[in-house]
């Protein structure tokens, strides 16, 4: 202890360059991409009867870091790199107005979902908390043996850079505290570094907001356009009839059936770092980058 959050590939990134005695603090969980992608060339090719080498994963994320984060070597599976691509979602919106693709336009059809729906405690993800509400939940119940009648813990919420909070659960004082944009995480790392007992848990976001606010999403984003994105994935989360990660159907049955192999479940869901340095940058001529 502390446990310093994990899902993060720029944050991780900042502990293994600038804070490398801190990396035994982070949770060895990989991000959620990369587990779904684990999980879709194992686990889904294993159910489908489809041979992973031909399966390419692609990601539309809201992060320009995932694209770094994809090709660490220790994240492979039989030496398969869980995602292939990632394309950021201003990216995506590039290639819709490239192509002359008008959404409002097209007729939708119902989503295809191998892997199931997300709970809520998975949308909210990508708000500045929600990994640290997402958490709290699921150990309110572990540790108390019953549900929360309301699911909200509203102070690990909002767009301050620091949030900090002393949250009962049972007859245990968990206390927590979420860094909202990395130019922030140098306080905390010399509180904790004074003091590793001043928290339990540490969520920390690389952007301002979190994922909603992340570099690769469509510009501008300002601070009321990222309070709206956090709004509307809250409203989300409010709607979904599963509200709690480990209630999940599928993760679930994955639990209880693939991943009741120890062996699995480290390969698909944990990883390692590594302490690093800056190295040389090479410079490559035009057309070989």
């Amino acid at each position: 202890m502390p446990l310093l959050t994990s899902c993060c590939p720029a944050w991780v990134k900042f502990v293994e360059f600038y804070a490398s005695d801190l990396i035994p603090y982070l949770t060895t969980v990989r991000s959620p991409h990369i587990i779904s992608g684990g999980l879709i060339k194992t686990f889904w090719a294993k159910k489908q009867g489809f041979n992973p080498q031909d399966i390419i994963v692609v990601s539309i994320m809201p992060c320009t870091a995932k694209k770094y984060e994809i090709t660490r070597p220790e994240l492979e599976i039989n030496g398969l790199k869980p995602v292939d691509y990632v394309l950021t979602t201003r990216e995506l919106a590039y290639l819709l107005i490239k192509n002359k693709v008008d959404l409002k336009k097209i007729k939708g059809r119902k989503l295809d979902s191998p892997l199931g729906a997300a709970s809520g405690s998975g949308v909210i993800y990508g708000a500045t908390g929600g990994v640290m509400e997402s958490a709290l939940r699921t150990a309110y119940q572990k540790i108390v043996g019953r549900g929360l009648s309301k699911l909200d813990f509203k102070r690990v919420r909002g767009s301050a850079g620091i949030k900090k909070s002393r949250i009962k659960i049972g007859n245990k004082l968990i206390k927590v505290a979420m860094i909202n944009g990395l130019g922030r995480a140098k306080e905390i790392l010399e509180e904790l570094k004074r003091n590793p007992r001043a928290y339990d848990y540490v969520e920390v976001m690389a952007c301002f907001g979190g994922c909603i606010g992340g570099g690769g999403q469509p510009v501008p984003t300002d601070a009321e356009i990222r309070n709206k994105r956090a709004g509307g994935l809250y409203l989300a989360d409010k709607r979904k009839s599963v509200r709690l990660a480990h209630q999940n159907p599928i993760v679930k049955e994955i639990y209880q059936d693939f991943f009741a192999d120890g062996k699995m479940r480290h390969l698909v869901c944990h990883t390692r770092y590594f302490k690093k340095r800056k190295g040389a940058v090479e410079i490559l001529p035009p057309g070989q980058h």
